[in-house]
């Protein structure tokens, strides 16, 4: 059995957008690493990312 680390950053410009998916992520099992970034596009933008883990167990092949 071995076991690995998945990583994944969602990114979005719509923060109600954001808040799903994170959510959606959170219910199947990913965790939240870190907070939110907020990263300026220019004056009126900007788009936020939340990077996630999961652990994933390998079972032996038989």
């Amino acid at each position: 059995m071995s076991r690995k680390i998945r990583y994944y950053v969602i990114e979005d410009y719509d923060i109600i957008q954001f808040q799903n998916r994170i959510n959606g992520y959170l219910d199947e099992g990913w965790m939240l690493q870190g907070g939110v970034a907020v990263l300026p596009i220019d004056m009126n933008n900007y788009k936020l990312a939340q990077a996630m883990t999961r652990e994933i167990i390998d079972e032996p092949k038989s």
